[in-house]
């Protein structure tokens, strides 16, 4: 159903490892991958019960965990052991045979660094808690826009998540051109550019940010859960 890449990205980590609990809510597994040990993944696909990626040392700060374990209890155990988090986002990605459908959109180009007079123009006009959310940035690996004359009045850029072979995408839309259909546009057209360049789409959206959410749905991605990192001082962030 989903491509290679998205499960190697989503679902093959969270069956790999020691299984410590394996229960009718949830499933936790170590993560033997030392990269990420002081990191714990929590990913909830529709009307399935949540799978729980520990590595080992955020698994030796929360120990022991009982057989019948919650969600919740997890996470509450994480945060009484000190961990933070960021709000649970939504993952969006195409299925193989929607991502073949898209098509060009004439509107939306490649952005370089002789926009960089109009992207920063457009940032100082944008809502700064918008803009931090949407994480857009002109040196991204991949970076695109829709023009008004000289303003530009919408971007999205992508870059490579993690060690995967997808890319996330950030969209944002100046106010003055919302309910246009740009924000759809620009999803179609770097989704074609991220395919052109060996990878696939990716759309997260934060859990209390359902315009954002609506966005990836009318694109035509389809959602494939909630994922929520904890870490410690120690653990990466979830940009990287």
């Amino acid at each position: 159903m989903f491509s290679q890449a998205v499960a190697d990205a989503w679902f093959t980590p969270y069956g790999q490892g020691q299984t410590l609990v394996d229960n009718e809510t949830c499933r936790i597994v170590v993560n033997p991958d030392a990269q990420h040990s002081h990191t714990t993944h929590f990913m909830a696909p529709p009307e399935q019960r949540v799978q729980i990626l520990v590595g080992e040392q955020a698994a030796e700060r929360i120990a022991p965990i009982p057989q019948g374990a919650t969600v919740q209890d997890v996470q509450d155990a994480l945060k009484t052991a000190g961990a933070e988090t960021d709000e649970a986002d939504r993952i969006h990605v195409y299925l193989p045979a929607a991502l073949v459908g898209l098509r060009d959109q004439d509107a939306v180009r490649v952005l370089t660094q002789d926009d960089a007079e109009a992207f920063a123009r457009f940032e100082a006009a944008a809502d700064p808690d918008e803009l931090d959310e949407a994480y857009v940035e002109l040196d991204h690996w991949c970076v695109m826009g829709v023009f008004d004359g000289d303003e530009l009045v919408a971007a999205t850029s992508a870059y490579p998540w993690r060690e995967s072979k997808l890319a996330d995408i950030g969209v944002i839309t100046r106010a003055s051109h919302r309910r246009r259909g740009l924000a759809v546009q620009m999803v179609h057209a770097i989704s074609r550019e991220i395919v052109k360049r060996g990878y696939e789409p990716m759309y997260r959206a934060g859990v209390s940010n359902d315009a954002s959410a609506g966005v990836a749905l009318a694109a035509g991605m389809t959602r494939i859960g909630v994922w929520q990192q904890f870490r410690f001082g120690d653990g990466e962030s979830v940009e990287q």
